[in-house]
């Protein structure tokens, strides 16, 4: 059966004018007890108006009926490992893959008809590495807004990660799979933040490309995927503190001092940010003494943020301080 899989694979090869061979992609939905919409999710990467190459989804060891939605869907590719959290699942979706590009979906997001059709022409671009749209974000009343995008269309790369890389969702990307693999692959060591990290290495290798149009539905309920918590604001720490800042300038070395400059205190004052976020959470939780040194923290990184000074200030007053 998996022979068959990949010689229909292969076969179904887009050929350009010129004999130039077009972008194989493969649709990646990594699935963690989502069973109530992952058929949803499904349905959506089905019904494209351009097809993908291959349907690949990846059960991250649920215990809800999700493994058995996702293996009663026909020409849908199965498979399963323990729980290891979203940034092991998406590596191991991009090692199992077998097209040129990833395009991920995940389990409680779906796509507009149209979104390969859109994006797949992108894909020609040799230097291009990340593609992305526009997206709505869906509440639990099932109200959509229009997420903005703050990013100039036609910015450098570097300009699309900093000081945003949380402007682009991962539903909405299409990533070149050998550039992941370059880089070492999504790091199993987020189970949130992950997809950033990834776009800033991705935005040291090549082009980082913007589609304005809104393409993708992204669930933003309690609990969802993308669901704003303590453990996000954790690894979020984590993540421009171990990671970003020490490996800026390798990741981008032709950016020249005065742009790693200004790109360093603009990060810096976000990673300020999230700390003071952070620390509200703590205090929440009963921790006080954590939370005033991640404020003391977060004030040395982000002193002109009105937002640290605020929270840190209410803190000091014993007033009630939310995240």
């Amino acid at each position: 059966m998996a022979g068959e899989a990949k010689a229909g694979f292969d076969a179904e090869r887009d050929q350009a004018g010129g004999g130039v061979t077009l972008a194989r992609i493969s649709a990646c939905i990594a699935v963690y007890n989502g069973a109530q919409h992952l058929a949803t999710a499904i349905r959506s990467v089905q019904t494209q108006t351009v097809p993908v190459d291959e349907i690949l989804v990846l059960d991250d060891g649920s215990t809800d009926d999700s493994l058995t939605v996702a293996r009663g869907f026909e020409g849908v590719r199965v498979v399963s490992q323990p729980n290891g959290g979203i940034g092991a699942a998406r590596r191991a979706l991009v090692e199992q893959a077998q097209g040129d590009w990833i395009a991920f979906c995940d389990h409680d997001d779906w796509w507009e008809p149209n979104r390969i059709e859109v994006g797949k022409p992108f894909t020609a671009d040799p230097e291009t590495v990340l593609i992305y749209s526009g997206v709505w974000h869906v509440d639990e009343n099932g109200i959509e807004t229009e997420y903005p995008l703050r990013n100039p269309q036609n910015a450098p790369s570097i300009d699309h990660v900093v000081p945003n890389p949380e402007d682009i969702w991962t539903s909405s990307t299409l990533l070149r799979r050998q550039t992941i693999l370059d880089v070492g692959n999504f790091n199993p060591f987020f189970r949130t933040g992950e997809d950033m990290l990834m776009w800033f290495q991705l935005g040291g290798r090549g082009k980082i490309v913007q589609i304005p149009q809104r393409l993708v539905h992204m669930s933003r309920r309690q609990g969802s995927t993308s669901a704003a918590n303590r453990k996000q604001y954790e690894y979020a720490v984590a993540l421009y503190d171990k990671e970003v800042l020490p490996n800026l300038a390798r990741w981008y070395p032709n950016l020249g001092e005065a742009k790693l400059a200004e790109c360093r205190r603009l990060l810096e004052a976000k990673v300020g940010y999230t700390m003071a976020l952070l620390a509200a959470h703590c205090e929440k939780d009963g921790e006080r003494a954590a939370a005033l040194d991640l404020y003391r923290r977060a004030r040395k990184l982000a002193p002109k943020s009105r937002g640290v000074l605020y929270r840190y200030v209410r803190s000091l007053m014993h007033f009630p301080v939310n995240p």
